[in-house]
C-alpha cells in the first residue's frame, strides 16, 4: 500500500524560478517559468519519471495548442491544468502538477478495472431485480 501511495503522490516538491532563458544545465528539483513574471509563455521541468532523463516543455501562454494553464499559489508553488501526458517518450509518462508537487495518473488499466467492475454490479443488480 506503501508503495502505490508513493507511486500516485510523488513527495517532491518542485521550487519555482522565474526567467528570462533556460540555463545551461537546469536541476531536475526546479519548475523554470520562461518569459518571466511579465510575459510567461513557457513552462519546462525535468520529466518526473526516475527513467527519464527529458525535459518537458509545456506552453502557457493565452491561444497556445495544446496549452497549459498556469497558476501561482500564495507560497510560490505552481499548479498546471490540464494533466500532462507524455505519449512522445518513452517513459510515457501522466501526471499533474498541483501546488509544486507531482501528481501522478493512475494507469489506463486501472480505469478498465474500475468500468468492468463497475458493469458487473449493475448486471448483478439488475439481475436480482433491484434495479
Amino acid at each position: 500500500m506503501a508503495g502505490l501511495l508513493q507511486w500516485l503522490f510523488h513527495r517532491k516538491r518542485y521550487q519555482t524560478e522565474w526567467i528570462d532563458d533556460l540555463p545551461a544545465s537546469p536541476r531536475t528539483d526546479t519548475i523554470y517559468v520562461v518569459g518571466g513574471r511579465e510575459h510567461p509563455y513557457r513552462v519546462v521541468m525535468a520529466c518526473p519519471d526516475s527513467h527519464c532523463n527529458h525535459l518537458v516543455y509545456l506552453d502557457v501562454y493565452p491561444g497556445a495548442k495544446p496549452g497549459w494553464r498556469m497558476t501561482e499559489h500564495r507560497d510560490g508553488s505552481l499548479s498546471l491544468r490540464p494533466s500532462v501526458f507524455l505519449t512522445g517518450m518513452p517513459c510515457r509518462a501522466h501526471y499533474w502538477v498541483g501546488r509544486g508537487r507531482v501528481i501522478w495518473t493512475p494507469p489506463a488499466w486501472i480505469y478498465r478495472m474500475r468500468r468492468r467492475s463497475r458493469r458487473r454490479r449493475a448486471n448483478a443488480r439488475i439481475a436480482d431485480g433491484q434495479d
